[in-house]
């Protein structure tokens, strides 16, 4: 009986290394897509800006 239990308990250990281990995976894509989405809109909002100040030099 006992060595079931041994077995269970590593298995019911296991399962929890493998959530945390998961969950750690998925907040560390999350912030890389996150800042990936900054730069896409920092890029976004330069390239505006250039286009906005081209524009308005070539206005004048």
């Amino acid at each position: 009986m006992k060595n079931k239990e041994l077995i269970k308990n590593s298995n019911g250990a296991e399962r929890e290394n493998n959530l945390i281990k998961i969950t750690v995976r998925k907040i560390l894509q999350r912030k890389i897509l996150t800042r990936n989405m900054i730069h896409i809109a920092t890029g976004i909002l330069i390239i505006f800006g250039l286009i906005i100040g081209g524009v308005s030099a070539s206005d004048q």
